[in-house]
């Protein structure tokens, strides 16, 4: 061990000044330091935290870089969600405030068909476009929000179970510059023109407000004449509707629908945006998957987000689709149901696809369509799933499973050894009400099991697949998914839902993340299925017996999925649930062979909470099996309704988990699949500073718990004893490796590890292990004065000299903490200094929360008095005249000195005589040569002279550490000099102890 201490710092100011026109300066220098670096790196450091000299150059520097992306003024997205009859529902993620949303359920519930709201329109205020229901006036689309928008109960924006779909817009700029323009207007019963647009529009659309009978208007750039169409199934007006599309707006004609006499009208309008939007005309072939693209229209270059499109004459409705209609299906602007052989695909490649239907494309009838793209990806959310799991008792009656932590997205259950053995099951928080599916039960969803999903747990019906009296069920939940109708969410875990179009290659899209495993499962009587993104071609699992298969999930995207024709993930017009992890530290997939005897699979690389297996290639087809965390010793579970399995999932462990003989996971030259989760979570939660004793228990304790500490000696050893909660999974015996980690604090030993440099304690570092009699890994000896963590058991574990360390004592079971002692030292750590401690996984990924960081302080050792100056060290009396005095009071050049030191300290001042030709002595008094120099700490309200060049004068008797004192000086030229050159003086001041 070495130390460097600083008895004392003595500080050093040069003064000079000249007399009769000489100009003069000064200057402050620290003895043993050049601090005038310093003083260049602060000023440098300060000018770098002006907003002026940084932040607005490096904000009009990124500005253009950083604006929001949108089609030249207006932002489109489009989406879904599952209607849950839950009033004041907010839909978010659209990633700004809309101006116009169009929305439209699947089903005909309800009355009122395809609906939209403005910006323009007040309250709750809501309208048809297609249907002549009056104004929607409540409980329908109730506002435009900041991130999206809000919708009441009423049955056609909020039916449970039933997919609602949108089209939003924002950007609303009705101004010469504009593209897009929501606004309103006054009819006068005559022919008017509305110029409020702002810019020559290629399309509005009008509806008229307060009254039933009338139906939304539109006309396009494409139409001829004084030509407009309806949305519903009736002919286009030639006359009297939308005329003409003028360079500020629009001309109406007289009919009521546009125009009557003081009825207020809502418009929304679009100029034509290449790339973005385009309208158009084309005529029908009546040929099924016929692409209308730019060999149509030259407008039609780019993949739209939302189309409608309209017989021009004949009495058929409009249809519309978006990108999540995931192709051959179409929303009618009527209260009609979604359906096929519509417009069939939104192309990737520019424009769209109709089939035959009379809607879109009979023969030789003139079609006109608005076509709407750029809609930028959504973002993923941030952080992982949540994750937990358990066991429970049936009782024959439904009750409530809480405490979980979290609201479940997601909840799996399968029912273990009994009379009558059940199939695994699960729902999703989009399976809205008492609604729950089989995986691998090619039978329609049921009521009975798992009838809701809460905000901290889930509730079980009667059923027996989830509550059959004395019967045991093992779960897993997990939460924080992605959501199709709210922002946020984890980054590696989505839930969704899809309506089956029966095509080939159907890209379910649009999505944040490229997942790495998909389950999908139909509400009808067909098995789930599931694939990883380690299989290969088109090929994918069955949770039941059957071999892995084609046509189903037939890949991965990096916004998705593709799925087949298969009747289990894409019959037309049926709904499937699916679910979608990410690879990442908490959930892996990988495949094994078996060699048909057992083996370790350790590619996982954590102790699984959950797990799935199933062979995928060659011999006899295995049902796949599960198991979860909360299962003790040799057992796993089929998805299949069969007893508990032996000899298939025997254990798991720190990087993986075992397998047996059974042929479901081990069967010999086979390839298994398998998924893994890592659910727990660890705190980093209580600890406990204690003296060192030579032995598995401690020395009396240093300080209360929770609390820091400070060694009584250079060089000590000590103890800390440390808590680790686990929670959300039980940690297995040895099931997890951790590593202890110091740093020399900075401000506090924070949570948020802010200002620390972290690295791992070894026997080398200045805070190191001890290495005491005790044996590194032995088990810990309890001590009545250990850290507690409330009523929470805690379970021994090791005595700890080295890093990496485990719970190789016994397992720690979710809702419990581990106790870990660590034996530590002094190792030549700075003297009177903190440092702070944190637990790492040995992979060097933090623990979930931080709710204590320890921290100890190093014996204060031998004083050191030092002192620096931190201001400029410049003084110029100018110009001084003989017999006069001068001083730095109010004119810049007062001086500050600092308490650099460890301790409290004196500060002594001198001043030496004047140099530069003939030299002038100090003294208390003016001569001929001889000058008097004066001190003062306080602003000048008082002097103290420096009597001469040796003696030091008290300026402040006590300076805490850190603690500044400022210094002005005062200077009496002599009465009389032998000459007038340059002089120079040096001031020292000195620090001591007190």
């Amino acid at each position: 061990m070495w130390q460097i201490i600083k008895k004392a710092a003595v500080l050093c100011l040069i003064l000079t000044f000249f007399l009769s026109g000489f100009p003069s300066s000064a200057l402050f220098e620290r003895v043993g330091d050049i601090f005038a670096e310093k003083n260049i790196v602060d000023s440098l450091y300060w000018a770098l935290k002006d907003p002026n000299v940084v932040d607005k150059g490096l904000s009009e520097l990124f500005k253009p870089h950083v604006e929001k992306a949108h089609a030249a003024t207006f932002s489109i997205q489009t989406g879904y969600y599952v209607g849950n009859a839950t009033d004041n529902r907010a839909i978010t993620g659209l990633g700004f405030s809309p101006d116009l949303v169009i929305l439209k359920d699947n089903t005909a519930a309800g009355t009122a068909g395809v609906i939209f709201k403005t910006s323009s329109m007040s309250g709750e205020l809501t309208l048809v476009l297609a249907e002549t229901d009056a104004n929607l006036s409540t409980n329908y689309i109730q506002s435009l929000d900041g991130d999206g928008f809000t919708i009441g109960t009423a049955t056609d924006v909020n039916s449970s179970n039933i997919m609602h779909y949108y089209a939003a817009f924002d950007g609303s700029d009705c101004s010469s510059s504009g593209t897009f323009c929501v606004g309103s207007y006054t009819g006068n019963g005559s022919s008017q023109g509305i110029t409020s647009v702002g810019f020559q529009p290629d399309l509005v659309v009008v509806k008229r407000s307060a009254a039933s009978s009338v139906g939304g208007v539109w006309r396009s750039s494409a139409m001829s004449g004084t030509n407009s169409n309806y949305f519903s199934a009736t002919a286009q007006l030639a006359s009297g509707g939308i005329e003409a599309l003028t360079s500020t707006g629009f001309t109406v004609g007289s009919n009521a629908d546009v125009n009557a006499s003081s009825a207020t009208y809502y418009f929304f309008a679009f100029k034509e945006v290449s790339g973005f939007m385009d309208v158009g005309t084309y005529t029908g072939n009546a040929t099924d998957n016929r692409a209308i693209n730019s060999s149509v229209d030259a407008g039609l270059t780019f993949e739209p987000n939302f189309v409608w499109t309209k017989h021009s004459s004949g009495a058929t409705v409009a249809v519309a689709s978006i990108t999540q209609h995931y192709g051959d299906r179409s929303v009618l602007f009527t209260d009609s149901a979604s359906a096929a052989n519509n417009i069939q695909e939104l192309r990737s490649a520019g424009g769209f696809e109709v089939g035959t239907a009379a809607n879109v494309n009979s023969s030789a009838v003139v079609y006109y369509y608005a076509a709407f793209g750029g809609a930028v990806a959504r973002s993923a959310g941030s952080g992982s799933f949540n994750m937990t799991n358990g066991s429970y008792t049936g009782t024959g009656t439904g009750f409530s499973v809480t405490g979980l932590g979290f609201a479940p997205d997601l909840v799996i259950i399968k029912h273990n050894d009994q009379a009558t053995d059940q199939y695994a099951v699960f729902k999703t928080r989009l399976m809205i009400g008492d609604r729950t599916a089989y995986l691998a039960n090619a039978v329609t969803v049921f009521t009975g099991g798992i009838t809701a999903l809460g905000s901290d747990g889930f509730t079980v019906g009667a059923g027996a697949t989830v509550n059959t009296s004395g019967d045991t069920y093992y779960w897993t939940a997990y939460g924080n998914a992605m959501m199709p109708d709210v922002s946020g969410g984890s980054s590696d875990f989505l839930i969704g839902q899809y309506i089956g179009t029966g095509r080939d290659n159907v890209n379910v899209r649009a999505l944040p993340i490229q997942p790495d495993l998909v389950a999908v499962k139909r509400v009808s009587t067909t098995a789930g299925a599931w694939r990883t993104s380690n299989q290969s071609g088109d090929l994918s699992l069955y949770f039941h017996a059957l071999a892995q298969a084609a046509n189903i999930i037939q890949g991965f995207n990096s916004d998705g999925f593709q799925i087949g024709t298969a009747a289990n993930t894409n019959t037309s017009g049926n709904t499937y649930d699916y679910f979608m992890f990410k690879t990442g530290s908490r959930f892996a997939v990988n495949t094994y062979t078996g060699n048909g005897s057992s083996q370790n699979v350790t590619s996982a690389g954590f102790q699984p909470d959950h797990l799935w297996a199933k062979k995928i290639t060659g011999g006899t087809a295995r049902g796949g099996i599960l198991r979860t965390s909360a299962q003790t010793g040799d057992a796993a579970q089929p998805f299949l309704n069969l007893p508990s399995l032996t000899g298939g999932i025997t254990a798991l462990f720190s990087n993986g988990f075992s397998v047996g003989s059974a042929v479901e996971t081990n069967e010999n030259t086979f390839v298994y699949q398998y998924a893994a989760w890592d659910g727990k979570r660890y705190a980093q939660q209580a600890y406990r500073f204690f003296a060192n004793a030579d032995s598995t228990d401690v020395g009396s304790a240093l300080a209360t718990q929770d609390n820091p500490a400070t060694l009584s000696s250079t060089g000590d050893a000590f103890r800390l004893r440390m808590l680790l909660r686990v929670d959300n999974g039980n940690l297995f015996s040895s099931g997890q490796n951790f590593k202890l980690q110091f740093a020399e604090q900075s401000g506090t030993c924070d949570t948020g590890f802010s200002g620390e440099s972290y690295a791992d304690v070894t026997g080398a570092t200045v805070i190191a292990y001890n290495n005491n009699s005790s044996a590194d890994g032995d088990d810990l000896t309890p001590n009545v004065n250990d850290p507690t963590d409330g009523g929470r058991a805690i379970v021994n574990q090791d005595y700890e000299e080295a890093n990496n360390f485990t719970n190789s004592v016994a397992a720690i079971n979710t809702g419990q903490d581990g106790k870990w002692d660590f034996s530590l030292i002094d190792n030549g750590a700075t003297a009177n200094t903190s440092y702070c401690f944190r637990v790492l996984k040995s992979d060097g990924t933090q623990l979930d929360t931080y709710s204590v960081v320890p921290q100890i302080t190093t014996a204060a050792g031998s004083p050191v008095y030092s002192v620096s100056i931190t201001s400029s060290g410049v003084i110029e009396y100018g110009f001084v005249e003989l017999s006069t005095a001068s001083s730095t009071v109010g004119n810049g050049y007062t001086q500050t000195a600092q308490n650099d030191g460890n301790t409290t300290e004196k500060l002594n001042v001198k001043s030496s005589n004047a140099t530069g030709g003939t030299t002038w002595t100090l003294a208390s008094s003016i001569g001929t040569n001889i000058f008097k120099h004066e001190f003062s700490t306080t602003t000048g309200l008082r002097w103290d002279v420096m009597p001469d060049s040796a003696t030091y004068v008290t300026a402040a008797p006590s300076v805490v550490v850190s603690g500044t004192v400022s210094f002005d000086f005062r200077l009496t030229t002599p009465s009389a000099s032998t000459d007038y050159q340059q002089k120079s003086i040096t001031i020292t001041v000195q620090a001591v102890a007190p």
